[in-house]
């Protein structure tokens, strides 16, 4: 092809694309879009998820660990903290996606402490978000690692345990990308010569 034939195309499409506002907007503005929404879905900090905390012990360690929690709501900001008196409206409200994360202390946490009798607190998370379950539970690990660090002398008996609950199974990507492909295929049945969509 010569020269002069490829400049006659490129001439034509600038003068189809500058005579089309809509056209250069979505030219313009849906890579801006993807770019923005693509680089808070694969990086960045998680700050402002809403866990809910039910604290059924309401003792010194408890408030202990609710100190901690409101140490990171004040300062990483990585979560800001809800308190639920009962922790199957709390399960509910992760289940509906009003909270990403509950922590539940029991009732019997602090006297476990204090009998090193493996004290525990329960972790659920919403697992569908990996990014975000992955970045409270490392903050909620650090807590329990600062529990856990002694004060004069080692107290390896007493450690805290912190059980993690999943909400939902992991599903690998490879599983799900046929149901996917599935879908797309119905929603997008195809085109007919002139680009127009066929349904």
């Amino acid at each position: 092809m010569k020269l002069f034939r490829v400049n006659a195309l490129i001439e034509r499409d600038m003068r189809k694309f500058f005579r089309s506002p809509a056209l250069m907007m979505a030219s313009m503005v849906f890579p801006l879009v993807q770019l923005i929404v693509l680089g808070y879905a694969f990086g960045g900090k998680i700050k402002g998820a809403v866990v809910a905390v039910v604290d059924q012990d309401q003792t010194v360690q408890s408030r202990r660990l609710r100190e901690m929690m409101n140490g990171i709501s004040t300062g990483p900001k990585t979560f800001r903290v809800v308190e639920y008196k009962s922790l199957p409206q709390a399960i509910n409200d992760l289940r509906s996606g009003f909270v990403a994360a509950v922590i539940d202390i029991p009732y019997d946490f602090t006297q476990r402490y204090y009998q090193r009798n493996r004290p525990r607190i329960s972790f659920t998370e919403d697992n569908t978000d990996q990014f975000v379950s992955s970045s409270l539970l490392e903050r909620v690990q650090q807590m329990v690692n600062e529990l856990n660090a002694p004060d004069v002398e080692p107290r390896l008996a007493s450690q805290v345990d912190l059980n993690v609950v999943e909400m939902y199974p992991y599903i690998e990507y490879i599983k799900y990308l046929l149901a996917g492909s599935i879908a797309m295929s119905i929603f997008h049945r195809g085109h007919d010569r002139r680009g127009d969509y066929v349904y």
